[in-house]
């Protein structure tokens, strides 16, 4: 049996071969050309010098080196506190826009719709709108409060409102601005 076949030996040679054509071409260099190939040895004196560690501002170096990216960071601080500043002031604008509006009026939300007697004592009745809009019907006697007045004096055909100190009369079936209940506005 033939363990190795004819590739197996064309390859095996070949390899031979080039090994042994490097192997020539090295003592080649060695042997006849040492002086070109080979450096020699030359005399070298190395000075040893002696470390001194100094400090560094890191702040110069930063200003020194990096003063492009330093003034991109300022320009970035000063949009951010602008936009910061415009933020509140906004704020504040609102927030005192929020307080100058006026609290609805209770006459133009309330509607005098009659004026009972019990026991002795007048109660105003008084269709009322609150600030969801729901419509309540309310029956007050003078001296109780409702949303943001107080109820002074009943009348036969009137009621009588304090709102933050100022008094304001309320007639029966006199307040057009607004209707209740399906009525059409007849103000309009």
């Amino acid at each position: 049996m033939n363990i190795i076949s004819n590739l197996d030996k064309r390859m095996l040679l070949a390899g031979v071969g080039c090994a042994v054509i490097i192997l020539l071409i090295d003592i080649f260099n060695r042997v006849l050309l040492p002086g070109a190939n080979v450096k020699e040895k030359e005399d070298v004196n190395i000075e040893i010098v002696k470390f001194n560690r100094t400090s560094i501002n890191g702040n110069d170096f930063i200003n020194q080196y990096f003063s492009s990216l330093l003034a991109i960071e300022k320009e970035l601080e000063q949009k951010t506190k602008a936009a910061q500043d415009k933020l509140a002031n906004d704020r504040l604008a609102k927030s005192q826009q929020n307080k100058a509006i006026v609290k609805p009026d209770i006459l133009r939300v309330a509607k005098l719709v009659g004026v009972i007697s019990q026991n002795g004592e007048r109660k105003a009745v008084i269709e009322y709108k609150n600030k969801t809009g729901k419509i309540s019907l309310i029956t007050l006697p003078s001296g109780k409060s409702f949303a943001e007045g107080k109820v002074t004096q009943v009348g036969v055909d009137f009621v009588e409102i304090e709102i933050e100190g100022t008094l304001a009369k309320l007639p029966l079936f006199k307040n057009k601005n607004m209707t209740f209940s399906g009525e059409k506005n007849k103000g309009k």
